[in-house]
């Protein structure tokens, strides 16, 4: 019996599909082992990720100051402050206020010009003692790591002790101010306008009125004026009252009954502000007797002193 031949073509195509169907086989296998494989890689990075996480907020616990340090840290920086703002604005004011009433008073220096000054002996004395307060005080700090030191938690603790330390030094260095006389410099610049007006009414006009080169002014209140020495032949004093009546002074008289008082080369004249108020007494000297015309215009001469002197205190009132 004769075999029948097989076509060449339809082996081909046979062994052709035969060839596809196992390289699709191979595809289908090898794409499934990737999608494993991926899996898994992402698995692990997150748990890597997880790890890392954990780890470095361990390691941030660990390098955390504790409760106590900031605290103690908070202390050591507030307390040097609060010494040096104290000494500060103690030492300003103190000098600025001492310059202000001297130098300021005499050379006609602003009042903001001597607080500058104040400021510069304030600061010179805190480059000066800064050092030797610290040192005073010993302030320790706490055992930090480099990594504690150099944290943002344990800078703004310093910082945030350093300013209210500096603040409360410095308000406790103005209760100073409570103890000041700060009405010294307008009593000074006012009684100086006085003398000056005195002086050219009756010291250089002395050929006009003839009531000598010797004058000296009693205040009974030095609440608007002030006692700084003498200028010149004329000298501005307080008018205090005696121990007995036995010591009672031709001034005091003369400022009790608001009268003028003549005796020889001695001449006294009540100052009377608007209000039949008793200001002080002019006491003139001479070395001659004076007359019943030098009496006259001593009169004129406190009475406008009065009316100065009244119109100055006003303006300490403004």
């Amino acid at each position: 019996m004769m075999q029948r031949s097989i076509n060449p073509r339809i082996l081909r195509h046979a062994a052709q599909s035969t060839l596809l169907s196992s390289t699709k086989r191979r595809l289908i296998s090898t794409n499934n082992t990737s999608a494993k494989t991926k899996s898994i890689i992402v698995k692990q990075e997150s748990r890597n990720a997880h790890t890392t996480s954990v780890v470095t907020k361990l390691m941030k616990e660990k390098d955390h100051p504790s409760l106590p340090q900031l605290k103690q840290i908070f202390i050591a920086s507030a307390v040097p402050m609060v010494a040096f703002g104290f000494m500060d604005n103690l030492i300003m004011i103190q000098a600025g206020g001492y310059i202000d009433a001297t130098f300021g008073a005499a050379l006609g220096l602003a009042t903001l010009s001597a607080a500058a000054m104040g400021q510069v002996v304030s600061d010179v004395s805190g480059v000066a003692f800064g050092g030797v307060v610290e040192r005073s005080l010993n302030m320790k700090l706490p055992t930090l790591t480099e990594a504690q030191r150099v944290s943002s938690v344990v800078r703004n603790t310093r910082m945030a002790g350093s300013i209210l330390g500096i603040a409360l030094g410095c308000l406790l260095g103005a209760t100073s101010l409570l103890f000041m006389d700060l009405e010294a410099r307008d009593r000074q610049e006012r009684t100086k306008d006085l003398r000056d007006v005195i002086s050219k009414m009756i010291l250089e006009d002395n050929e006009e009125t003839g009531l000598g080169q010797d004058c000296t002014i009693h205040l009974t209140s030095l609440k608007a004026f002030d006692i700084n020495g003498e200028k010149g032949s004329l000298r501005v004093q307080q008018l205090s009252e005696p121990e007995s009546e036995e010591e009672i002074s031709d001034e005091i008289l003369c400022a009790r009954n608001s009268v003028s008082i003549l005796k020889s080369n001695r001449l006294y004249v009540p100052i009377v502000e608007s209000s039949k108020k008793v200001l002080g007494v002019l006491e003139f000297r001479a070395s001659s007797e004076f007359t019943m015309e030098d009496k006259h215009s001593a009169r004129i001469v406190a009475k406008h002193v009065g009316i100065f002197m009244e119109r100055l205190a006003d303006q300490s009132y403004d």
